[in-house]
Protein backbone atom coordinates (compact mmCIF):
# COMPACT_ATOMS: atom_id res chain seq x y z
CA UNK A 1 0.00 0.00 0.00
CA UNK A 2 2.57 2.29 0.75
CA UNK A 3 4.11 1.99 -3.15
CA UNK A 4 0.62 1.82 -4.03
CA UNK A 5 -1.47 4.51 -2.69
CA UNK A 6 0.91 6.54 -0.28
CA UNK A 7 3.56 7.98 -2.55
CA UNK A 8 6.35 5.25 -1.61
CA UNK A 9 8.55 5.80 1.41
CA UNK A 10 9.87 8.68 3.26
CA UNK A 11 13.74 9.19 4.03
CA UNK A 12 13.95 6.96 7.29
CA UNK A 13 11.84 4.50 5.73
CA UNK A 14 14.31 4.21 2.97
CA UNK A 15 17.43 4.19 5.05
CA UNK A 16 16.07 1.75 7.45
CA UNK A 17 15.34 -0.51 4.22
CA UNK A 18 18.85 -0.24 3.42
CA UNK A 19 19.83 -1.68 6.53
CA UNK A 20 17.52 -4.74 6.33
CA UNK A 21 18.62 -5.27 2.65
CA UNK A 22 22.47 -5.34 3.74
CA UNK A 23 21.43 -7.63 6.93
CA UNK A 24 19.34 -10.05 4.43
CA UNK A 25 21.98 -10.47 1.94
CA UNK A 26 24.89 -11.35 5.08
CA UNK A 27 21.93 -13.79 6.84
CA UNK A 28 21.56 -15.09 3.42
CA UNK A 29 24.99 -15.84 2.60
CA UNK A 30 25.62 -17.00 6.21
CA UNK A 31 22.65 -19.56 6.30
CA UNK A 32 23.84 -20.74 2.73
CA UNK A 33 27.06 -21.54 3.61
CA UNK A 34 25.37 -23.39 7.45
CA UNK A 35 23.24 -25.53 4.73
CA UNK A 36 26.10 -26.56 2.96
CA UNK A 37 28.22 -27.86 6.16
CA UNK A 38 24.95 -30.21 6.82
CA UNK A 39 27.05 -32.44 4.20
CA UNK A 40 29.52 -33.98 6.68
CA UNK A 41 31.05 -34.92 3.07
CA UNK A 42 30.76 -31.65 2.19
CA UNK A 43 33.86 -29.07 1.90
CA UNK A 44 34.47 -25.54 0.33
CA UNK A 45 37.37 -25.12 -1.80
CA UNK A 46 40.50 -23.53 0.11
CA UNK A 47 40.21 -20.14 -1.82
CA UNK A 48 36.80 -19.57 -0.34
CA UNK A 49 37.69 -20.74 3.51
CA UNK A 50 38.80 -16.59 5.12
CA UNK A 51 35.06 -15.93 3.57
CA UNK A 52 32.95 -18.72 4.74
CA UNK A 53 34.82 -18.25 8.22
CA UNK A 54 33.88 -14.85 8.17
CA UNK A 55 30.06 -15.17 7.59
CA UNK A 56 30.09 -18.44 10.31
CA UNK A 57 31.60 -16.47 12.95
CA UNK A 58 29.28 -13.59 13.02
CA UNK A 59 31.69 -11.29 12.17
CA UNK A 60 30.38 -9.62 9.22
CA UNK A 61 27.25 -9.32 11.02
CA UNK A 62 28.93 -7.13 13.82
CA UNK A 63 30.53 -5.00 11.00
CA UNK A 64 28.40 -4.29 8.35
CA UNK A 65 29.17 -4.02 4.57
CA UNK A 66 32.84 -3.37 5.02
CA UNK A 67 34.87 -3.22 2.03
CA UNK A 68 36.13 -7.09 3.19
CA UNK A 69 32.93 -8.22 3.62
CA UNK A 70 31.63 -6.59 0.42
CA UNK A 71 34.53 -8.45 -1.29
CA UNK A 72 34.30 -12.14 0.82
CA UNK A 73 30.54 -11.93 -0.21
CA UNK A 74 31.29 -11.30 -4.44
CA UNK A 75 34.05 -14.00 -3.89
CA UNK A 76 31.07 -16.67 -2.32
CA UNK A 77 28.45 -15.86 -4.89
CA UNK A 78 31.30 -16.14 -7.89
CA UNK A 79 32.04 -19.85 -7.10
CA UNK A 80 29.89 -22.07 -9.09
CA UNK A 81 29.89 -24.40 -6.30
CA UNK A 82 28.32 -22.15 -4.31
CA UNK A 83 25.60 -20.94 -7.06
CA UNK A 84 25.25 -25.11 -7.34
CA UNK A 85 24.26 -24.71 -3.34
CA UNK A 86 22.22 -22.18 -3.53
CA UNK A 87 19.65 -23.48 -6.13
CA UNK A 88 19.37 -26.78 -4.10
CA UNK A 89 18.64 -24.94 -1.06
CA UNK A 90 17.11 -21.43 -2.43
CA UNK A 91 13.38 -22.89 -1.55
CA UNK A 92 14.60 -23.93 1.49
CA UNK A 93 16.27 -20.25 3.16
CA UNK A 94 14.55 -17.83 4.79
CA UNK A 95 15.75 -15.35 2.21
CA UNK A 96 14.45 -16.46 -1.05
CA UNK A 97 15.95 -13.66 -2.94
CA UNK A 98 19.11 -13.58 -1.97
CA UNK A 99 20.29 -14.26 -5.91
CA UNK A 100 18.43 -10.69 -6.72
CA UNK A 101 20.37 -9.17 -4.22
CA UNK A 102 23.54 -10.56 -5.09
CA UNK A 103 22.88 -9.63 -9.13
CA UNK A 104 22.62 -6.22 -7.71
CA UNK A 105 25.30 -5.88 -4.73
CA UNK A 106 27.50 -3.14 -6.82
CA UNK A 107 23.96 -0.74 -6.07
CA UNK A 108 23.78 -1.85 -3.26
CA UNK A 109 27.34 -1.17 -1.56
CA UNK A 110 27.10 2.15 -3.50
CA UNK A 111 27.25 5.23 -1.07
CA UNK A 112 24.50 7.04 -2.38
CA UNK A 113 22.46 3.86 -2.72
CA UNK A 114 18.70 4.45 -2.13
CA UNK A 115 16.24 0.92 -2.08
CA UNK A 116 14.07 1.35 -5.15
CA UNK A 117 10.53 -0.15 -4.91
CA UNK A 118 11.81 -3.55 -6.28
CA UNK A 119 14.36 -4.15 -3.39
CA UNK A 120 11.95 -2.47 -0.67
CA UNK A 121 9.31 -5.44 -1.93
CA UNK A 122 12.15 -8.34 -1.95
CA UNK A 123 13.37 -7.05 1.77
CA UNK A 124 12.84 -9.68 4.35
CA UNK A 125 11.84 -9.00 8.08
CA UNK A 126 9.18 -9.92 10.89
CA UNK A 127 7.17 -7.73 11.67
CA UNK A 128 7.05 -7.13 15.13
CA UNK A 129 3.98 -5.41 17.12
CA UNK A 130 1.50 -3.22 15.46
CA UNK A 131 2.32 -1.13 12.46
CA UNK A 132 -0.39 2.18 11.07
CA UNK A 133 -0.64 2.83 7.68
CA UNK A 134 -3.33 5.66 6.86
CA UNK A 135 -3.98 6.21 2.62
CA UNK A 136 -6.96 7.45 0.51
CA UNK A 137 -7.94 6.46 -2.44
CA UNK A 138 -10.33 7.80 -5.23
CA UNK A 139 -9.28 11.10 -4.94
CA UNK A 140 -9.82 11.39 -1.32
CA UNK A 141 -12.81 10.44 -1.30
CA UNK A 142 -12.04 6.82 0.80
CA UNK A 143 -9.64 7.02 3.88
CA UNK A 144 -8.26 3.62 5.00
CA UNK A 145 -6.46 2.48 7.91
CA UNK A 146 -4.34 -0.49 7.11
CA UNK A 147 -3.23 -2.22 10.77
CA UNK A 148 -0.50 -4.79 9.90
CA UNK A 149 0.41 -7.41 12.62
CA UNK A 150 3.11 -9.91 13.19
CA UNK A 151 2.19 -13.36 12.57
CA UNK A 152 5.26 -15.06 14.56
CA UNK A 153 3.73 -17.16 17.95
CA UNK A 154 4.66 -14.59 20.39
CA UNK A 155 2.93 -11.41 17.90
CA UNK A 156 -0.16 -13.65 17.95
CA UNK A 157 -1.13 -12.74 21.62
CA UNK A 158 -1.36 -9.18 20.20
CA UNK A 159 -4.03 -10.21 17.81
CA UNK A 160 -6.68 -9.74 19.79
CA UNK A 161 -6.44 -6.00 20.68
CA UNK A 162 -7.25 -5.73 17.05
CA UNK A 163 -10.22 -8.02 16.27
CA UNK A 164 -11.45 -6.34 19.47
CA UNK A 165 -11.62 -2.62 17.39
CA UNK A 166 -14.40 -2.38 14.98
CA UNK A 167 -12.68 -3.22 11.78
CA UNK A 168 -14.24 -3.78 8.76
CA UNK A 169 -11.96 -6.74 6.91
CA UNK A 170 -9.58 -9.21 8.03
CA UNK A 171 -6.66 -10.28 5.82
CA UNK A 172 -5.24 -13.37 6.15
CA UNK A 173 -1.60 -14.09 4.80
CA UNK A 174 -0.41 -17.30 4.26
CA UNK A 175 2.79 -18.15 1.96
CA UNK A 176 2.24 -20.82 -1.15
CA UNK A 177 6.03 -21.83 -0.43
CA UNK A 178 5.27 -23.26 3.29
CA UNK A 179 4.40 -26.28 2.74
CA UNK A 180 7.46 -27.79 3.52
CA UNK A 181 8.82 -25.39 5.83
CA UNK A 182 8.50 -26.31 9.56
CA UNK A 183 7.38 -24.06 12.08
CA UNK A 184 10.31 -24.54 14.51
CA UNK A 185 7.51 -23.08 17.27
CA UNK A 186 8.00 -25.17 20.30
CA UNK A 187 3.80 -26.31 20.31
CA UNK A 188 4.20 -26.89 16.40
CA UNK A 189 7.87 -28.37 15.73
CA UNK A 190 6.79 -31.36 13.53
CA UNK A 191 4.16 -29.57 11.88
CA UNK A 192 4.68 -27.44 8.53
CA UNK A 193 4.30 -23.37 8.44
CA UNK A 194 1.10 -23.74 6.10
CA UNK A 195 -0.14 -26.71 8.46
CA UNK A 196 0.16 -24.12 11.64
CA UNK A 197 -1.27 -21.41 9.44
CA UNK A 198 -4.16 -23.59 8.35
CA UNK A 199 -5.13 -24.22 11.89
CA UNK A 200 -4.83 -20.57 13.02
CA UNK A 201 -7.43 -19.42 10.25
CA UNK A 202 -9.77 -22.26 11.36
CA UNK A 203 -9.10 -21.06 15.16
CA UNK A 204 -9.69 -17.75 14.22
CA UNK A 205 -12.55 -18.31 11.95
CA UNK A 206 -14.23 -20.41 14.81
CA UNK A 207 -13.79 -18.03 17.57
CA UNK A 208 -16.71 -15.83 16.31
CA UNK A 209 -14.80 -12.76 15.05
CA UNK A 210 -18.56 -10.59 15.07
CA UNK A 211 -17.33 -7.10 14.51
CA UNK A 212 -15.46 -8.74 11.05
CA UNK A 213 -18.22 -8.92 8.11
CA UNK A 214 -15.33 -9.30 5.83
CA UNK A 215 -12.58 -11.93 5.84
CA UNK A 216 -9.74 -12.46 2.89
CA UNK A 217 -7.37 -14.76 2.72
CA UNK A 218 -4.18 -14.47 0.54
CA UNK A 219 -2.27 -16.69 -0.96
CA UNK A 220 1.27 -15.29 -1.01
CA UNK A 221 4.57 -16.01 -2.96
CA UNK A 222 3.11 -17.50 -5.91
CA UNK A 223 5.85 -16.86 -8.03
CA UNK A 224 8.12 -18.75 -5.52
CA UNK A 225 5.53 -21.40 -5.99
CA UNK A 226 5.21 -21.76 -9.62
CA UNK A 227 9.01 -22.00 -9.56
CA UNK A 228 9.24 -24.74 -7.26
CA UNK A 229 7.00 -26.55 -9.08
CA UNK A 230 8.78 -25.96 -12.22
CA UNK A 231 11.85 -28.62 -10.04
CA UNK A 232 10.80 -32.12 -10.11
CA UNK A 233 12.19 -33.15 -6.53
CA UNK A 234 9.94 -30.42 -5.21
CA UNK A 235 7.34 -31.14 -6.93
CA UNK A 236 7.19 -34.38 -5.57
CA UNK A 237 7.58 -32.93 -1.46
CA UNK A 238 4.35 -31.06 -2.20
CA UNK A 239 2.55 -33.63 -3.66
CA UNK A 240 3.85 -35.63 -0.66
CA UNK A 241 3.38 -32.98 1.75
CA UNK A 242 -0.65 -31.99 0.91
CA UNK A 243 -1.71 -35.48 -0.62
CA UNK A 244 -2.16 -33.98 -4.09
CA UNK A 245 -2.40 -36.77 -7.32
CA UNK A 246 -2.52 -34.74 -9.36
CA UNK A 247 -0.27 -33.50 -12.68
CA UNK A 248 2.00 -30.83 -12.39
CA UNK A 249 -0.12 -27.59 -13.22
CA UNK A 250 0.41 -24.65 -11.54
CA UNK A 251 -3.01 -23.87 -11.62
CA UNK A 252 -4.43 -27.47 -10.44
CA UNK A 253 -2.09 -27.26 -7.87
CA UNK A 254 -3.54 -23.60 -6.46
CA UNK A 255 -7.04 -24.70 -6.99
CA UNK A 256 -5.79 -28.17 -4.63
CA UNK A 257 -4.19 -25.91 -2.01
CA UNK A 258 -7.11 -23.72 -1.78
CA UNK A 259 -9.28 -26.67 -1.31
CA UNK A 260 -6.98 -28.25 1.01
CA UNK A 261 -6.44 -24.96 3.46
CA UNK A 262 -10.46 -24.42 3.49
CA UNK A 263 -11.85 -28.17 3.99
CA UNK A 264 -11.83 -28.47 7.68
CA UNK A 265 -13.71 -24.53 8.14
CA UNK A 266 -17.26 -25.22 8.24
CA UNK A 267 -19.81 -23.86 5.31
CA UNK A 268 -21.82 -21.27 7.38
CA UNK A 269 -18.08 -19.96 8.01
CA UNK A 270 -16.83 -19.62 4.58
CA UNK A 271 -19.81 -17.56 3.36
CA UNK A 272 -17.82 -14.28 4.07
CA UNK A 273 -14.22 -15.63 3.00
CA UNK A 274 -12.84 -14.00 0.16
CA UNK A 275 -9.87 -15.86 -1.57
CA UNK A 276 -7.13 -14.28 -3.62
CA UNK A 277 -3.98 -15.63 -4.83
CA UNK A 278 -1.14 -13.12 -4.55
CA UNK A 279 2.47 -12.03 -5.10
CA UNK A 280 3.67 -8.83 -3.06
CA UNK A 281 6.47 -8.05 -6.11
CA UNK A 282 4.10 -7.99 -8.07
CA UNK A 283 2.64 -4.24 -8.14
CA UNK A 284 0.08 -4.72 -11.08
CA UNK A 285 -1.85 -7.83 -9.88
CA UNK A 286 -1.67 -5.79 -5.93
CA UNK A 287 -3.20 -3.05 -7.75
CA UNK A 288 -5.78 -5.28 -9.30
CA UNK A 289 -6.72 -7.08 -6.00
CA UNK A 290 -7.32 -4.26 -4.12
CA UNK A 291 -9.98 -3.17 -6.35
CA UNK A 292 -11.78 -6.36 -5.56
CA UNK A 293 -11.01 -6.05 -2.05
CA UNK A 294 -12.30 -2.41 -1.73
CA UNK A 295 -15.93 -3.74 -3.59
CA UNK A 296 -15.80 -6.38 -1.06
CA UNK A 297 -15.45 -4.58 2.13
CA UNK A 298 -18.02 -2.27 0.16
CA UNK A 299 -20.44 -4.78 -0.17
CA UNK A 300 -19.86 -6.40 3.38
CA UNK A 301 -20.93 -2.52 4.80
CA UNK A 302 -23.77 -2.27 3.06
CA UNK A 303 -25.01 -5.62 4.17
CA UNK A 304 -24.34 -5.11 7.45
CA UNK A 305 -26.87 -1.87 7.02
CA UNK A 306 -29.32 -4.22 5.26
CA UNK A 307 -29.09 -3.48 1.63
CA UNK A 308 -27.02 -4.95 -1.13
CA UNK A 309 -25.43 -3.98 -4.25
Amino acid sequence: MKILHCSGFEDYELNAYAKIIVTNIINGLRELILEARKDDDFEFDEGLIDAVDMFVSKKSLRSGFTEEVITNAKILWEDDTVIEIWEGIKYLTHFPHLDYFMENIDRIVSEDYVPTDDDIVRARQATVGMSHTYFTTNEGKYEWELIDVGGQGPEREKWSAVLDDQIDAMIYFSALDDYDTYSGETNDEDKTKMEVSKALLEALLSDGLTNITCHILFFNKNDLFREQLENEEQFNTFSEKLGYEGDNNYEEAIEYVQNWFIKDIPDELITNLKIHVTCAIDPALMEAIFIDIKHSIFHSRLSRGGLSI
